[in-house]
């Protein structure tokens, strides 16, 4: 892999995962999908674990019911958390160091920190963003897409609605529709079983 391409200077690259999740009738546009809730808290926690959630929905909350996992919001604060799951402020480094200094000490050693774009977030220069977590004792560990078009078979099928063709069209549109949300994956440094 090229320099620049998804890496952090110095260190090896990290793995870019695709996850098929599908969004539901239920999803919410600018919120996390039912099925990417419970794909992140499936893959980074275990039963009984503390789920830390800091984005502005319930979807997490329900999954970690569903799933077994004890729950803590923003408004109730945890430490020893397996997984905590935030929002990424689109396009303001100041908050999002913020949101990294916060975060890290709600973490057990081994936790796992993922921050989620928003739906319609731009390209972005994440180097900052990992330099700043691996000086908290974060490292970058995966960057997962998850694709939340419809799955027909091995095909992922999308019809644009009239509205986000117009955006997309319009001054400032990218010229597509945004069919994925991107997910940091840091991992705290330390022992899990400490």
């Amino acid at each position: 892999m090229g320099a620049g391409i998804d890496q952090v200077a110095g260190e090896p690259p990290v793995p870019i995962t695709l996850w098929r999740t599908a969004t539901t009738g239920e999803d919410q546009p600018a919120a996390i999908g039912v099925r990417l809730a419970e794909a992140i808290v499936t893959s980074y926690s275990q039963p009984g674990d503390t789920v830390a959630d800091w984005t502005t929905d319930t979807v997490l909350a329900n999954a970690c019911a569903t799933l077994g996992r004890g729950h803590r919001s923003y408004a109730d604060p945890t430490d020893g958390a397996a997984l905590l799951v935030a929002d990424l402020p689109p396009g303001n480094p100041d908050a999002a160091g913020q949101l990294l200094a916060a975060a890290a000490p709600v973490l057990r050693p081994g936790g796992c920190l993922i921050l989620v774009e928003a739906a319609d977030a731009g390209p972005t220069d994440h180097r900052p963003l990992h330099a700043a977590a691996a000086q908290l004792g974060l490292g970058y560990f995966q960057h997962i897409v998850a694709v939340t078009a419809r799955v027909d078979g091995d095909q992922f099928v999308y019809y644009p609605t009239a509205a986000e063709l117009a955006a997309a069209a319009g001054p400032g549109g990218s010229g597509h529709v945004r069919v994925h949300r991107d997910l940091r994956v840091y991992l705290l440094g330390g022992d899990a079983d400490a």
